[in-house]
């Protein structure tokens, strides 16, 4: 066991989750935020990846398996990148669409 292990009592896979689930938390309390873009949040923040800190679904692979239109996801994601939610890093793109990078952002930290 690591001394920073000791000192927090977590793992950093354990504070990575921590975090993310208080991002989760913040979102859905968040009462200016739709519930279909909430949906979505939540989504996105169960599939980062741990090690980057990124998630990246493409917009086709959320609506479908949240069976919704890509148009409805597109709005809710643009609603969590404008209230400062989600940052969203266009990728590049490949045969048939671009595959777009998701990280969380802590808003309610400047709240």
């Amino acid at each position: 066991m690591d001394e920073h292990h000791i000192k927090t009592g977590l793992t950093l896979a354990g504070k990575f989750y921590r975090g993310r689930d208080e991002w989760i938390w913040h979102l859905t309390a968040d009462p200016e935020i739709s519930p279909m873009a909430k949906a979505v949040g939540c989504y996105l923040a169960v599939r980062i990846n741990k090690n980057t800190r990124y998630a990246f679904p493409q917009q086709t692979t959320i609506a479908m398996e949240m069976n919704k239109s890509r148009a409805t996801i597109m709005r809710a994601v643009c609603e969590l990148v404008d209230a400062g939610w989600l940052e969203k890093v266009q990728g590049r793109r490949g045969k048939n669409n671009a595959v777009n990078q998701y990280s969380l952002n802590p808003v309610w930290l400047s709240k």
